[in-house]
């Protein structure tokens, strides 16, 4: 077999054919024998390769480059459908890649890219055919514009952006003449700036270095100063230990110049760190806990370092509890409670219904070495107490609420624009005053009324608190501290003779529907009222 015309390659057994298969692959044009032998039995097989011209367009037949970098595609087609080969003479020059199929314009692209300046040239092979494109790289003048024209760095590892535009948005290379101070970094178009962005970084040794950027036979210069100057590091702690993956510890960390702070870790596969500047020099850094093992967290201001070493070892967390269940017997009394936990580490303490329960955490108490949070009950019902330390661990209280009166209860229902509600039960023929807000009322005081009988009912719903007075006469009657509920509905006190003063009750009967719509109650209750209750109170009928 002749290499130079063919391949040919290892027989391969298939079970399905129950025979050997090899592949031929065609090199070059001419004649080959291949020769089959299994035992003593030889077989030949004479084998002609035989290349068509191939027709080969391509859209220039040469090509000149101003500026390093610059690349052009080139188009090409061919007959019968062969996929060309794209070489450079010299690829200091020009740099030819690979060609690829585009459906769109039904041809071959390959993108050219210049390097140095010279010539050279590219050939396109497809079959035998074979087409010579001259290429010539000449750097032409370039209009460059840059937005920072000097740079001043004061911490190692500091980093700078620039932006470039060129006439015809040409490439540009950026160098450093100082590489031990200032590094420069890939150079990237972004469309929405319509230029280039280069990142500045500054090294570890104090100097200057001139930045350079050229375009085609221009080029621009930046100076750079890295100045590295002692600064005072102050870190809340000096080491840290995590137990549980998902662990968070915010690291306070205060310089005492304005300079650029850094803050980094050694291993971010071990711990991950977002840092937050709030100014005047304090830095908020929070560590999370990855994986076992050990990292350092490292903050740089000017020419200053500072550690802080993290272990990061898994262990088992355990919280308990003062108390495993707890009954509430009314709203709004309120139960302290002590959770104990591993390594003193501070719990997550929440409620499972804000609607029955409230959880206020008091942090940590020195004496009885645990944390500490108030349970206020708000409605009636059952919730859970949960202390929890991420996923690591977790202890609930459960909490039982119940309340004797459904009038209070009721009332949590309302909100008042003034601290003060009213509520009638007209069933029961109550009245309940409250302070506080809604979700939070406290009963002032509740008494018993005299509502509207069933042929004059009192009103429903809810209104404001109106007008008030000292009395006003119904008939033969005299009802004294009046308070307008909704038009002629009011409260007011039992039923008086008339005289200059309540002297003698008429009707003194509370408890019960009887009055013509409003809402008697007895005299210092009405009193109450009349001097205590703002205008425009909620007042809840039902």
């Amino acid at each position: 077999m002749d290499p130079s015309v063919m391949t040919v390659s290892k027989p391969v057994w298939s079970s399905k054919a129950k025979g050997y298969f090899c592949t031929l692959t065609s090199v070059g044009e001419g004649d080959a024998a291949l020769a089959v032998q299994a035992g003593g039995t030889r077989k030949v097989l004479n084998v002609s390769v035989v290349i068509p011209p191939v027709y080969l367009w391509a859209d220039t037949s040469s090509y000149q480059f101003g500026s390093y970098g610059q690349s052009y595609i080139v188009f090409m087609r061919t007959s019968p459908d062969t996929r060309p080969v794209v070489t450079s003479d010299d690829q200091t020059v020009v740099t030819a890649g690979l060609p690829v199929w585009d459906q769109n314009v039904k041809g071959y692209l390959c993108r050219l890219t210049a390097g140095k300046e010279g010539e050279t040239v590219v050939t396109i092979t497809a079959g035998k055919t074979v087409k010579k494109i001259p290429i010539k790289v000449a750097y032409q003048p370039a209009a460059i514009y840059r937005d920072t024209y000097s740079y001043r760095f004061q911490t190692p590892g500091q980093e700078y952006t620039m932006l470039f535009r060129t006439a015809g948005n040409l490439p540009l290379q950026i160098t450093s003449s100082n590489q031990d101070s200032v590094t420069v970094g890939s150079i990237n178009w972004n469309a929405k700036w319509k230029g280039y962005l280069c990142t500045m970084r500054a090294g570890g040794k104090a100097g200057s270095a001139v930045v350079t950027a050229t375009v085609g036979s221009s080029s621009v210069t930046i100076p750079v100063t890295v100045d590295l100057k002692p600064v005072p590091i102050s870190l809340d702690t000096t080491s840290y230990h995590f137990y549980y993956r998902g662990q968070h510890y915010t690291l306070l960390t205060k310089v005492s110049a304005s300079v650029p702070v850094l803050i980094s870790s050694t291993d971010s596969s071990k711990i991950s760190i977002q840092t937050v500047q709030k100014g005047n020099g304090v830095y908020l850094t929070n560590i999370t806990a990855l994986q076992e093992g050990q990292a350092d967290v490292i903050v740089r201001a000017g020419s200053r370092v500072a550690h802080m070493p993290v272990q990061v070892s898994f262990v088992p967390i355990q919280i308990t509890a003062s108390e495993s269940s707890h009954r509430f017997s009314n709203l709004h009394q309120s139960c302290t409670f002590l959770f104990h936990t591993s390594y003193n580490l501070a719990p997550q303490i929440s409620t499972s219904n804000s609607w029955i329960t409230s959880v206020q955490s008091l942090g940590w108490d020195a004496g009885q070495k645990g944390y500490l949070c108030r349970v206020t009950s708000t409605g009636t019902g059952a919730a859970a107490i949960t202390a929890q330390i991420g996923s690591a661990a977790s202890s609930t209280i459960h909490i039982t609420v119940t309340c004797p009166d459904p009038m209070l209860l009721r009332a949590q229902n309302y909100s008042s624009s003034t601290g003060y509600l009213l509520l009638v039960d007209t069933a029961h023929h109550k009245v309940g005053v409250y302070r506080g807000l809604k979700g939070s009322w406290n009963q002032v005081h509740k008494w018993d009324c005299a509502n509207g009988a069933s042929a004059t009912p009192t009103i429903k719903g809810q209104f404001q608190v109106g007008s008030r007075g000292y009395y006003f006469d119904s008939g033969y009657v005299r009802c004294f501290y009046y308070t307008q509920i909704y038009g002629n509905y009011l409260f007011h006190s039992v039923l008086y003779r008339q005289t200059s003063y309540p002297s003698v009750v008429v009707d003194g009967r509370v408890g019960m529907a009887l009055s013509h719509g409003c809402v008697r109650l007895k005299l210092e209750n009405a009193k109450w009222i009349y001097q205590n209750i703002p205008y425009r109170t909620k007042v809840a009928i039902y």
